[in-house]
């Protein structure tokens, strides 16, 4: 399929897509960034693809990647932060938690490129499949990163014990 289709069967049914998407993902927000991601993914696999029903395959793409986005969310549950609990912390768990976030930051620092945002994106509750797509990489390579950068994370820390 040829980028052109793509973008003619996206702008073409934009309005139903995003319709679909917000039916399945309840956020106006997650779904603009599942139609973003289903033209980036398509975009980048244009030639590969080959459909004379480019409306068809964008419609799935949409609906698995709402799917995929979803069954991160049950994965990775968010939590609601208490404030009240926030501003009861004292001054030494506060000064605590900055030289805990500065040397976090240091170590994060010191990984390559691919393994500290391989890392971070599967810390904000990201499949691996999505950082793999996002990085331009395989699945495999996108678990191995992460491992690897846990690993590097574990020994650091251990040193300081």
């Amino acid at each position: 399929m040829k980028n052109d289709d793509i973008t003619k069967s996206f702008l073409r049914l934009r309005t139903k897509l995003k319709a679909v998407a917000s039916s399945i993902l309840k956020n106006d927000d997650d779904a603009d960034d599942a139609l973003q991601e289903a033209f980036c993914r398509l975009w980048k696999r244009g030639e590969e693809v080959k459909s004379a029903n480019a409306d068809g395959v964008v419609s799935v793409t949409v609906k698995r990647i709402c799917i995929d986005l979803l069954r991160s969310r049950s994965a990775h549950p968010e939590q609601a932060i208490d404030d009240d609990s926030d501003r009861a912390a004292d001054n030494s768990e506060e000064s605590m938690n900055d030289g805990f976030s500065e040397f976090k930051e240091r170590l994060l620092a010191q990984l390559p490129v691919q393994q500290r945002e391989a890392f971070e994106m599967y810390g904000n509750g990201i499949d691996y499949d999505i950082i793999a797509m996002r990085l331009g990489i395989s699945g495999s390579v996108a678990r191995q990163s992460v491992c690897r950068a846990r690993k590097r994370l574990r020994i650091e820390y251990n040193k300081l014990k």
